[in-house]
């Protein structure tokens, strides 16, 4: 037996992709998002737009999906998208966090006070950058 995807359960995974693109960095708090539901029947696809520029430099950063939005034309083939984008942001995140460790243990290794480091990053005050370089200009 097969479920049938309901435009409830597009809209509320979209909503966890939003909320893991903000804990990603990627979108701010304040991105709205427009969604197009899709029709069959007006022959209408699956649509999102955001309208506000991503904190990353990335190629879809005016709007998800690609260039025109394009999740699917119906609300599974919608829903299936969204689940594969958050599988690969899942990914992105956790080669992320493993090149953080990496750079907090080589530079633990050259002496830099990596409680330092990791407390101005984790407290969530500085981004990891911010953090790297504050912790070198105290060592030097």
């Amino acid at each position: 037996m097969t479920t049938r995807t309901t435009s409830k359960d597009v809209h509320a995974h979209l909503q966890y992709l939003k909320e893991e693109l903000i804990d990603a960095g990627v979108f701010t708090v304040d991105a709205r998002w427009d969604v197009q539901e899709g029709s069959a029947t007006y022959g209408r696809a699956w649509r999102v737009y955001v309208n506000q520029k991503s904190c990353l430099p990335l190629p879809l950063s005016s709007q998800l999906g690609g260039s025109s939005g394009y999740l699917g034309d119906t609300s599974k083939d919608a829903l299936e998208t969204i689940k594969g984008a958050r599988r690969i942001l899942r990914a992105i995140v956790e080669t992320r966090e493993e090149t953080q460790r990496a750079i907090v243990e080589q530079l633990a290794a050259l002496g830099v006070p990596v409680a330092s480091l990791t407390r101005g990053f984790m407290d969530g005050g500085l981004t990891f950058a911010e953090s790297i370089a504050a912790s070198v200009a105290l060592t030097n």
